[in-house]
């Protein structure tokens, strides 16, 4: 099954050198997500060949701009475009009063059902539940309310034992049931244990988005051994003082929250404007964390 990232932008505030505000496409299988929606989100889509029509759910995390001030773009085009297809938005409580008097203001009448679905929570809990993915919510220390997200594939079947299948001669029209976790019961009354003819599938993939947020190591049991980390690191650590008064974090402190979650990698993002180049930030994070590196916008990230 398909599971990728693809980065849309990766900047904090301010769009500079060249790279743009904070947006991400989620395509997990059949279902397509967009995580946040900075200023400019429908053209990126664009640029990168990620059609928005396919999009069936959004999740931002704040209403700080440059997180949001998409998203009204984007639902218009959406609706001019011809959508009729629901789109439901999970975010801060207050979304649905910031978008809304923007689209009747502007006399937008949608074509396509819009659901806003306030998210408020103090711990991480299950948000969204598809046919192979779980979606959680858990909250973050920024200068307002904000959210993460964790993606984790649904592992529903187990791996089948050829040999074991041969042996107590089990029709292929039961082995899906067994694959399911079902006992196998043979024509004379035996119950076969289905530990004895099935083995554990891989471990689930999953992916844990964390902007904007402070140094903040309450999180790490909610992503204890994510695949991939996408964590902020808008500044280095020489600023760490300045990022703690903004709720935000520096390279190092993202790294410190993969190597404390045991992720397997770790993508930095939200980056100042004040960076033109982003190696240094890079070179911090691998000091702690080896499997880091930078965000890059377009690029497609696969799980």
């Amino acid at each position: 099954m398909e599971f990728n990232i693809v980065v849309l932008g990766c900047n904090s505030a301010i769009p500079s050198q060249g790279r743009h505000p904070t947006a991400q496409v989620v395509n997990i299988g059949a279902h397509k997500y967009l995580i946040d929606a900075g200023e400019g989100t429908q053209l990126q889509c664009a640029k990168f060949r990620q059609s928005p029509m396919k999009i069936s759910k959004i999740f931002i995390s704040h209403l700080h701009g440059d997180h949001v001030y998409g998203l009204p773009g984007l639902l218009t085009t959406l609706n001019l475009q011809g959508r009729k297809k629901p789109l439901d938005i999970y975010g801060p409580s207050d979304l649905a009063q910031m978008i809304l008097p923007f689209l009747e203001l502007s006399c937008v009448q949608l074509n396509y059902p819009l659901s806003f679905h306030p998210v408020k929570s103090t711990t991480r809990h299950l948000l969204v539940e598809e046919d192979n993915v779980n979606i959680y919510a858990f909250p973050l220390s920024h200068k307002i309310e904000t959210y993460g997200y964790l993606f984790e594939e649904r592992i529903t079947y187990r791996n089948l034992i050829p040999e074991m299948l041969i042996k107590y001669n089990i029709p292929k029209e039961k082995r899906g049931e067994i694959a399911k976790g079902k006992d196998w019961v043979t024509p004379t009354g035996d119950i076969i244990p289905n530990e004895n003819l099935t083995s554990p599938s891989k471990a689930p993939r999953s992916y844990a988005y964390c902007s904007d947020t402070r140094y903040m190591p309450e999180i790490i049991p909610w992503i204890s051994g994510v695949s991939l980390l996408y964590h902020e690191a808008t500044y280095l650590h020489e600023m760490v003082d300045k990022a703690d008064e903004r709720g935000h974090s520096t390279a190092l402190q993202a790294a410190e929250i993969a190597k404390q979650a045991g992720a397997n990698k770790l993508l930095l993002g939200h980056f100042s404007s004040k960076y033109g180049d982003l190696s240094p930030l890079e070179g911090e994070a691998r000091r702690v964390f080896l499997y880091s590196e930078v965000a890059q916008e377009g690029n497609i990230y696969s799980i």
